[in-house]
């Protein structure tokens, strides 16, 4: 069985064709997703990512792709470290419980945190909005 956990749910990129107040998912993904009619807008994966939950949501979801990244796409190695993280318990989701998981998976805190802050979890988010908006 094939499996691929891409963190990045109903969240979409802000494009200058989809300008307030019609800049939501529906027209991210008419624009830019699977079908689109070209020409595709050129800021398609590059502008800024809208997450539906949030600031928080978006940090979790930045947090996860560099950890599926860093554990070279191995759902054995990333799924618990991403159970751990989303789990429902008080400080879910926070840097302080990222931490605390990676710690417990044997995964660099420092790392992830590079990552997720930097420019390879910008690209690896585009990777994920890119794989998201091309699914029927």
């Amino acid at each position: 069985m094939d499996f691929d956990y891409v963190p990045f749910g109903n969240a979409f990129v802000e494009i200058k064709e989809c300008a307030d107040p019609k800049n939501d998912y529906s027209c991210w993904k008419r624009k830019c997703g699977l079908g689109a009619t070209p020409p595709i807008p050129s800021d398609c994966f590059t502008g800024p990512i809208n997450c539906q939950h949030g600031s928080g949501e978006c940090y979790g979801n930045l947090v996860e792709v560099c950890v599926k990244n860093m554990t070279n796409n191995n759902p054995w190695k990333y799924m618990p470290f991403v159970d751990c993280f989303e789990a429902h318990e008080p400080g879910a989701g926070s840097k302080a419980h990222m931490e605390k998981c990676a710690q417990q998976y044997n995964l660099n805190p420092a790392v992830i945190t590079s990552c997720q802050s930097g420019s390879s979890g910008k690209t690896l988010m585009a990777v994920a909005a890119r794989a998201t908006v091309m699914v029927k």
